[in-house]
């Protein structure tokens, strides 16, 4: 993996920005509920009750993985306001947002979220109700629009982080039967078992040179070059990763900025 700055690379382009949010009454909400939370009684409380107040919400259960993109782009073609509400964890939000820009919809779907997963970091960041009522209540809200980044990599989306080494190999090694056991300990449970065996990645960073004019356009800059074996590396569109690591603690969702952290491997140590 390369990157361009030392402190913060660039996120997406200003078109690839999304609305989190949820709007006013006249929007009508589209909840894509993730596949295993379809039996979840306080959802259907929550779903319900609005629907009594007068509130559209429709309800799209996932089951397979392109089903959110799937549910995204119909929407997209109805050419009007609606709210896309990501009702799972981290990962659904992503492929929300994913589907989102996939379909040059920004301009006419916002996204709101409704927080069912493990680490739920994105939520958490921006202080989302962590209750289903008050979560969904809030995506009807005509105040809580506000635009945030979105990071890109390798075509790829994210919303928070993206991460190559030990923090990677930790997040698609825990299973999701000890994820619903543990929560969020669930991902410090893995690392623990499996420390001894992580191995170091040869990475290339490439940092912008000091002393130049940051306003210079990036492809006239002088580059920096290092070549280092990292144990992990994180670029941060947000700062928080597995609920309770502060991977990337200045990292802002509104800034147009990527933080980047790393940690270097130094024989049995990190650093």
């Amino acid at each position: 993996m390369k990157t361009e700055e030392r402190k913060a690379a660039p996120a997406a382009s200003p078109s690839s920005n999304v609305k989190a949010r949820a709007p006013s009454s006249k929007h009508s909400l589209l909840l894509v509920l993730h596949g295993k939370r379809a039996d979840d009684l306080d959802v259907r409380d929550a779903v319900c009750a609005l629907r009594a107040e007068g509130q559209e919400v429709e309800v799209a259960v996932t089951w397979e993985s392109a089903d959110a993109k799937k549910f995204v782009c119909a929407a997209a073609k109805r050419n009007r306001p609606i709210t896309v509400v990501s009702a799972g964890g981290d990962g659904t939000i992503t492929e929300v947002v994913d589907a989102i820009i996939g379909c040059h919809a920004q301009d006419r779907l916002s996204v709101g979220v409704l927080p069912l997963g493990t680490s739920n970091d994105f939520a958490a960041v921006v202080g989302l109700p962590e209750d289903a009522a008050s979560a969904l209540r809030l995506c009807c809200s005509k105040d809580t629009l506000h635009s945030v980044d979105v990071g890109r990599l390798n075509g790829k989306v994210f919303m928070n982080t993206a991460t190559i080494g030990a923090g990677s190999e930790i997040g698609s090694s825990t299973s999701h039967d000890i994820k619903t056991a543990l929560g969020p300990a669930a991902f410090l449970v893995t690392g623990a078992q499996n420390v001894m065996g992580y191995h170091p990645v040869e990475c290339t960073l490439r940092f912008p040179a000091e002393g130049q004019d940051p306003e210079k356009p990036r492809h006239r800059q002088k580059v920096t070059e290092v070549r280092m074996p990292l144990l992990n590396l994180t670029a941060g569109n947000s700062r928080q990763l597995a609920s309770i690591l502060q991977v990337c603690p200045d990292s802002m969702l509104d800034d147009g900025l990527l933080d980047i952290t790393y940690s270097l491997y130094l024989g049995w140590a990190w650093l």
